[in-house]
């Protein structure tokens, strides 16, 4: 299978097969089940624009929380965070059902990002180690594509659950299978790296590629939060559980698409195609309201954010080896500052103007400054 031999190769697959698993718990149904669930919290609850805003934020500012514990975490303790994480995605979910109350929404979704935070980047952490110890990091686009399985997941399992209730309850069950699945696949048995006085040096060598991650996570959440929202309250004949499923699809795909891409062009490059794409996916849908705007935007969007995350944190880990996990503690970190202003930003918005284009124009323009910012970082590399 994948024309792997011998032990330690069919133990990288199966870790990458668990981190795909925790992967599809912690980002695909702990963060974006949210999505797909949100008109029907709507309709059920009254929650407005605004409200939604503040939900999505909460998460993301927990995500902000957990990307900064990560980075505080010693690898004596790594594997314990990862199994404490993981199921906590799983249980916080489930946690969802008897939510009423704006003040349990926040308190919950700010529990379930800080899990999902520190999730993200202990697995990251784990299996990348692993594939790089074993020069197998070529399956690291494979593993991230458990993020868009757990968005698919998430399309066809919420109009499954049928009412709020049901859909949390059903995506919370997909997501105990989840990290059963990681807990028997993921083996974290890495040396204990040491934390030198490199890690100022890493930093600043990190700037550029931090400021295009910051603004990556404003620009995408947008879309990734209220698409099924907007494309719901469109004309069109094309369901938001639709345009999500392409989403979770494409997000899936993509991964491999962009491993071999970089593999063959560069981190750098292919990073730069990813933003080009990313922000045409985030025009379009602003200035049209059409089914196949709304499927292009989807599709663009699933097709870039998870290959874009993926390969930044590749191509930090290049950089950084002396400390990898620092270094993607660092770029969850500025990311999920983007992802914390991005929704609140965007529900202010929507709320004002009573349309989400305007909201979506704007996390456009967030991702043309960080497609500039890689091409800038092009630029200085091509020079050296």
């Amino acid at each position: 299978m994948l024309g792997l031999k011998g032990y330690e190769e069919k133990d990288s697959l199966k870790n990458v097969i668990g981190g795909m698993a925790a992967l599809a718990l912690a980002m695909g149904i702990g963060r974006f089940a949210f999505t797909p669930i949100l008109p029907l919290m709507q309709d059920a609850q009254g929650i407005n624009d605004y409200q939604a805003g503040l939900i999505a934020s909460a998460n993301y500012f927990g995500y902000f929380a957990g990307s900064l514990l990560s980075m505080a975490v010693p690898d004596s303790l790594r594997k314990t965070v990862l199994r404490i994480s993981v199921p906590a995605c799983a249980l916080l979910t489930l946690a969802m059902i008897p939510s009423s109350t704006m003040t349990w929404h926040i308190i919950i979704r700010f529990l379930t990002g800080l899990a999902s935070g520190l999730a993200f980047v202990t697995i990251s952490s784990a299996v990348l180690s692993t594939l790089g110890r074993r020069g197998h990091l070529g399956l690291s686009g494979l593993m991230y594509s458990g993020v868009g399985i757990g968005i698919y997941l998430s399309s066809v399992l919420t109009p499954a659950g049928k009412t709020e209730t049901g859909a949390w309850l059903i995506n919370g069950g997909a997501g105990v299978l989840m990290w059963i699945i990681s807990a028997l696949f993921i083996k974290d048995d890495i040396p204990a790296s040491s934390q030198s006085s490199k890690e100022k040096g890493v930093h600043r060598k990190l700037l550029p590629l931090t400021t295009a991650y910051l603004l990556e996570g404003f620009a995408y959440i947008i879309s990734a939060t209220f698409i099924v929202a907007m494309v719901e309250r469109q004309a069109g004949s094309v369901s938001g559980n639709s345009v999500w499923a392409v989403t979770g699809i494409a997000a899936a795909l993509s991964t491999l698409f962009w491993s071999r891409l970089a593999g063959k062009t560069g981190f750098v490059k292919a990073l730069i195609f990813a933003y080009a794409a990313q922000t045409a996916g985030l025009f379009i849908p602003a200035f049209s309201s059409t089914s196949a705007a709304a499927m292009a935007g989807g599709f663009l969007l699933g097709g870039t954010f998870i290959g874009i995350a993926s390969m930044t944190v590749t191509y930090a880990r290049q950089i950084s080896p002396e400390s990898p996990t620092a270094a993607i503690g660092l770029l969850t970190t500025a990311y999920s500052i983007g992802q914390i202003a991005g929704p609140y930003t965007a529900g202010i918005i929507a709320e004002k103007t009573g349309s989400f284009a305007p909201a979506l124009t704007v996390s456009g323009i967030a991702a043309a400054l960080s497609l500039v910012a890689m091409v800038y970082i092009n630029m200085k590399k091509e020079a050296h």
